[in-house]
């Protein structure tokens, strides 16, 4: 019995997992199109956008999850009936309560995992995911110096860049220096290096030539070079502190926010999230009993299976659409936050009830034949 009990489980489990990853890639294709067109107009290297994807995939679980779970759930208990395994399994003398055991433990293992996503891998995750995309979006050499338009990091300076090789190398330079109104001078070159000097960034030419025209003869001076160093005598721009997102906080950051003035302004909405990450987890366990619900009770046969299906789907729906209507409600009062934790168990135990009274018309059943034997002896 146990072997059989693991046996489904891991059915369930193998299922969850792979739903999980076709959707997670599902959505990291959908988001990957704005981070690449973020990283090509800063011109930052194609990797950026693997470790931006890789950093959000936990806050893509946290809605993944309990989707997959219910679709793997469904998937297995709907596949064992039509191999007539679960059949087999209550000729041999299995419960109900215990052909829905496997279930419930991988519910409760699903709903660890979605606890740990959401206490701790969703706050680290998104914390570097937020500090990676700031950096990137402010850092000096992205800002100031972007492929295939005339940059102008000073009133006196332009910069051309025909393409940009990862973060820091350069193709194809043209630089019209006037800070020295009396001796402007032009630079080509093949490729350059970004670099810093101090408090001002510098850029490495390499293979090019420097052109000076004097003013008063009209002469052209030609110097060929295989290295020069440019500098921009711009400052670089001091990254801010920026405020922390939600989802960047941990749950007793949430459940307690600080006294500076934007946590004060933002307090009901982080406390709300604390909240949704304790309690959206709790669905999971509702969606197991849901399915169990309509999947396990009634009259067992392939034809009504569809049906069944089609109902529990719709329950599912029904639940998270008040899980997300509750949400909504707890953002603007917390007088709402028993809501996110009530719906979910009431559910729980509804579904629980209509697994026990589902079992008892058939204990009745056979019971009858041998009540109604006894009387006719007795008459």
């Amino acid at each position: 019995m146990l072997a059989l009990h693991q046996y489904m489980t891991r059915q369930i489990i193998v299922a969850t997992v792979f739903t999980s990853a076709v959707l997670v890639a599902f959505i990291a294709v959908i988001q990957s199109l704005r981070m690449v067109e973020f990283v090509v107009n800063r011109g930052l290297p194609s990797t950026v956008v693997f470790e931006l994807l890789a950093l959000r995939t936990p806050s893509f679980m946290t809605v993944v999850l309990p989707i997959s779970f219910f679709m793997a759930l469904l998937f297995t208990y709907t596949k064992m009936q039509g191999d007539s395994e679960l059949v087999i399994m209550r000729a041999v003398g299995m419960s109900e309560m215990k052909v829905a055991r496997p279930a419930i433990f991988a519910a409760l293992i699903v709903m660890a995992a979605a606890y740990g996503v959401n206490l701790y891998l969703l706050p680290v995750s998104f914390g570097q995911y937020k500090s990676r995309e700031y950096e990137y979006r402010n850092a000096y050499g992205t800002v100031m110096l972007q492929a295939g338009r005339f940059n102008t990091p000073t009133d006196t300076l332009t910069v051309y860049v025909r393409e940009r090789v990862g973060t820091a190398e350069l193709q194809g330079i043209l630089i019209r220096d006037a800070r020295d109104p009396d001796h402007p001078i032009t630079i080509l070159a093949e490729r350059g290096i970004l670099a810093q000097d101090g408090d001002s960034p510098r850029v490495v030419l390499f293979d090019g030539n420097r052109q000076e025209v004097d003013p008063e003869t009209g002469r052209l001076t030609l110097l060929y070079f295989n290295q020069y160093s440019v500098g921009f005598d711009a400052e670089i721009p001091e990254l801010r502190a920026r405020y922390r997102d939600d989802k960047e906080r941990f749950i007793d950051e949430l459940l307690r926010p600080g006294d500076t003035p934007s946590e004060i302004q933002f307090r009901s909405l982080l406390i709300a999230e604390g909240h949704r990450r304790l309690s959206e987890p709790l669905a999971i366990l509702a969606l197991a009993f849901i399915s169990l619900a309509f999947l396990l009770t009634g009259q067992h046969g392939r034809r009504g299976m569809s049906l069944r299906v089609l109902g529990a789907v719709c329950a599912a729906i029904a639940l998270q659409v008040a899980t997300i209507g509750t949400m909504s409600m707890v953002s603007k009062s917390l007088a709402f936050v028993p809501a996110l934790y009530g719906i979910p168990l009431f559910i729980s135990a509804l579904s629980i009830g209509v697994i026990m009274h589902g079992l008892r018309p058939k204990a009745s059943r056979q019971s009858m034949p041998t009540s109604l034997q006894t009387e006719g002896l007795a008459s």
